[in-house]
């Protein structure tokens, strides 16, 4: 049986400090949506905000295991690394710098995990 492994580090360090640097923009994006959203709730915005607000939560957790997961399953892991980028365009509108630097450190990742070279390796089953 064979393995297919990558071969680079750069989107597991990558996809790290994405996933770091994104808990405490989460925290800090929770919060603002959490005040923003109780101002519209009168107007039905409320439900966005929220929505919003647990996508922040997630994305940096789920964007932390995929890059630590580069190296195993490379092209697995930059999919979803470009998908936990998806939710901080909505971060980048809004004008958090954090934001900018989560979604381009997830999208690089995530570039250079699925073009990155691979490596099959053979194991005994």
């Amino acid at each position: 049986m064979s393995e297919v492994r990558g071969t680079s580090l750069t989107p597991m360090i990558l996809g790290i400090i994405g996933g770091v640097l994104g808990l405490p923009n989460a925290i800090c994006t929770s919060l603002c949506t959490g005040i923003t959203a109780g101002v519209y709730a009168g107007n039905g915005g409320g439900g966005f905000f929220s929505i919003l607000s647990v996508l922040f939560l997630i994305a940096p957790v789920v964007g932390l295991v995929a890059g630590i997961q580069s190296r195993k399953f490379p092209k697995k892991a930059g999919i979803v690394m470009i998908i936990c980028a998806i939710p901080y365009v909505f971060n980048v509108i809004t004008g958090n710098l954090l934001g900018l630097a989560v979604l381009i450190l997830f999208l690089l990742g995530g570039i250079l995990s699925i073009n990155q070279k691979t490596e099959v390796i053979e194991t005994l089953s």
